[in-house]
């Protein structure tokens, strides 16, 4: 029995399956896959992408892992990583869907997944961060609806919604954010499921790179912390395609003991890179053979450089990991991290990941097109990658046209 105030709860037993409605007390286990894949715009490239389409988007076992630690109680924070287009926002999507499915049943089912996209918005800064976590909230007509459930059959749980959201004077904005969402996730603690939180493309906490705002930052980590590791009240999910977003969190204070990180693979093979490479449209091919050539030309990045450090690497260094990646075809063109780390040296490779030339992959047992044997291989718990396989198919076609040869020393142009 779970005591509340002035309500108990019993954590319900049975788990019907998804196409049956939830019977009254019952915690559902959710499970199912996703809806038919995403289709492009041009038929003729959508039917030959198809079962390319099928490999990215067809997540049936990353959504049933993802609902099954929701359903779990919260013990450390999510980092979801996953290349751009792999489908890992689609997945989220769609166990958030599943989640409004469990409330057939009004304040029986979990509360509504709140999911927060980044892209588009301006979330430079943490007083826009709080504005926009604030304003999803007390926006959320499904959490609204599920919120007036629960009080209907419990008169003890008698806290507004809004009222806890509003806005405290004299307090900052981030420190606001996090009293109110803590008062939350308090009034939720009786309750058998527990709120879910999704920051989709969570590398925008890369721009709080001022004092004030890494101040705030690592006090938004230490709540992070303190909700899913210390009290259970809560889960949270930083969601992003670039993979240096782990090692920022961590020169900001998040110790590695504090969260759980996992891997949303992409194409399996280089040949199904190639396919959709051939298959996409013309600019958006020239776009990424650009951006994997630009890593030739560090200056460049200087003069766009933002909240991201200068770049650490030369065009030699680039060549280097290029080649090596290029070379490790039996371990899936991964290369051991320990091994970039002395040539062409850890600030160069690491600056290379800042800039999302390269992607650094950690062992997880979602990633199916990294199997856990190459690192068992490669004896590393950390890989370097290309950041896609359609990133990795210009790569090879670099090396085939001599661009990737040494050059002579001192000729870094």
């Amino acid at each position: 029995m779970l005591a509340g105030k002035g309500f108990t709860l019993s954590r319900p037993r049975a788990v019907p399956s998804r196409t049956s409605p939830p019977q009254l007390g019952q915690k559902v286990r959710l499970a199912g896959g996703l809806r038919s894949h995403q289709h492009l715009k041009a038929s003729a490239a959508a039917r030959s992408l198809s079962a390319v389409n099928d490999q990215i988007f067809n997540r049936k076992e990353e959504l049933a892992a993802l609902n099954e630690v929701f359903d779990d109680s919260p013990s450390e924070l999510l980092i979801l990583l996953g290349p751009a287009n792999c489908g890992k926002t689609k997945l989220l999507q769609e166990v958030k869907k599943d989640r409004e499915l469990a409330q057939a049943v009004i304040g029986q089912g979990p509360p509504p997944i709140l999911y927060l996209d980044c892209r588009g918005k301006d979330i430079s800064s943490p007083r826009q961060f709080a504005n926009a976590i604030r304003q999803l909230i007390i926006g959320d007509a499904g959490l609204k609806n599920w919120w007036a459930g629960i009080k209907l059959k419990f008169p003890g749980f008698e806290l507004d919604l809004e009222k806890i959201f509003e806005p405290a004077t004299g307090k900052r904005p981030m420190e606001s954010i996090i009293a109110s969402l803590t008062t939350f996730l308090e009034a939720t603690r009786p309750l058998p499921y527990k709120p879910v939180i999704i920051i989709d493309e969570a590398n925008v906490l890369l721009d709080w790179h001022d004092d004030p705002g890494r101040t705030q930052l690592k006090a938004l980590l230490r709540f992070f912390v303190r909700t899913t590791k210390q009290e259970h009240l809560g889960h949270f999910v930083l969601a992003s395609s670039e993979s240096f977003v782990v090692d920022f969190l961590e020169k900001e204070g998040l110790h590695t003991k504090q969260y759980v990180t996992q891997e949303i693979g992409d194409l399996a093979t280089i040949d199904e890179a190639k396919q959709f490479v051939q298959s996409l449209m013309l600019w958006v091919s020239k776009d990424l053979e650009d951006a994997v050539k630009s890593g030739l030309w560090p200056r460049g990045f200087s003069k766009t450089g933002g909240s991201r450090s200068p770049p650490a690497w030369t065009k030699e260094d680039y060549k280097t990991v290029l080649r090596e990646i290029f070379l490790a075809k039996e371990h899936k063109h991964a290369v051991s991290f320990d091994k970039l780390r002395v040539e062409p040296g850890e600030d160069a490779l690491l600056s290379m990941v800042e800039w999302n030339l390269v992607g650094v992959r950690r062992r997880s047992s979602w990633a199916k097109d990294v199997p856990e044997t190459v690192f068992t291989d490669l004896k590393d718990t950390k890989l370097v990658m290309m950041p896609s396989p359609v990133e990795l198919y210009f790569v090879l076609k670099m090396h085939e046209d001599g661009k990737l040869d040494a050059e002579p020393p001192n000729d870094d142009k």
